[in-house]
């Protein structure tokens, strides 16, 4: 599943870089050096924000869009200041984005990260920007000051958004709270899927992908490139990304279940089930059996 959402007018814009016979270059990753000596982009940049219900793979998202030289988008760069509403365009102007400072998020995400810390060395040359936050999908409204703002949602079954959220309550790696488990979990799914509802609504641009199908199967691989508008000839070799997934065949059998079950299980008539009284002729059923 993968629906992308572009005014026309966009879209054939972006098109004019998906040609299905060019080449595409495979090779690694631009050391720190060669990002550095870039010359600066001096165009009208692209505004791109990643989100969706935390635990459903916005970083793994990041980690493959952030792959194009193109492109640089934040690791939850502007955390804290999402969250009280304050993401403004001039944020993303390069010196800014390099310049950390109190109340912004964590510069600990960066720090001897190497593929965090590649995003701060092409911000500079750069043409499309913006930073990945999941709890941004409770917050679109601010993205209204950026002009013609892509939003890219990812969503995750909710089976395994649950089981996530409840292994890392239970490890609390990362700091993460002990009350953030499963039951957490189904409220923020909840929120996060009326809030992705709410903004298809609004007629912005946005683009829609399932973590499952991408990673396992790459549906909306190519629309990621034409909804930024930035050319896939221009990727390196991506299959080390795809290549951790597919190699995780227990955990990948685990969320096809997980999925069929979602789409598919009558979930009201269970929840009507469940309701119905135990024994509702117990007395009859006793009198009988005394009888």
């Amino acid at each position: 599943m993968n629906h992308a959402f572009l005014p026309r007018g966009l879209a054939r814009r972006a098109l004019r870089f998906i040609s299905p016979d060019r080449p595409r270059a495979v090779r690694t990753e631009s050391d720190p050096e060669t990002e550095r000596a870039r010359p600066a982009y001096e165009g009208a940049r692209t505004y791109a924000f990643l989100t969706g219900c935390s635990r459903s793979g916005t970083t793994a998202l990041t980690q493959l869009v952030n792959r194009h030289p193109d492109v640089a988008i934040g690791y939850e760069r502007y955390r804290l200041l999402a969250q009280a509403g304050g993401l403004r365009p001039e944020l993303f102007e390069p010196d800014r984005f390099r310049d950390f400072r109190e109340g912004d998020g964590s510069w600990k995400s960066y720090a001897g990260m190497e593929k965090r810390a590649h995003v701060l060395n092409k911000a500079h040359a750069a043409r499309v920007v913006g930073d990945k936050i999941p709890h941004l999908v409770d917050a679109l409204d601010q993205l209204d000051v950026f002009p013609d703002a892509r939003v890219i949602f990812i969503v995750r079954e909710p089976f395994g958004v649950a089981k996530s959220f409840d292994a890392r309550a239970r490890s609390q790696q990362g700091g993460w709270p002990a009350d953030r488990d499963f039951q957490a979990a189904v409220q923020d799914f909840n929120r996060a899927m009326a809030n992705i509802l709410a903004y298809a609504r609004r007629g912005k641009p946005y683009l829609l992908l399932e973590y499952d199908g991408l990673f396992l199967r790459r549906e909306g691989l190519r629309e990621i490139w034409e909804f930024l508008g930035v050319d896939p000839a221009a990727l390196p070799d991506l299959e080390d990304i795809f290549g951790r997934a597919s190699g995780m065949a227990e955990a990948n059998r685990s969320a096809s279940i997980a999925r069929e079950v979602s789409l598919n299980v009558d979930f009201g008539a269970w929840r009507q089930v469940l309701s119905l009284d135990r024994m509702p002729n117990r007395g009859e059923i006793m009198e009988e059996t005394a009888s």
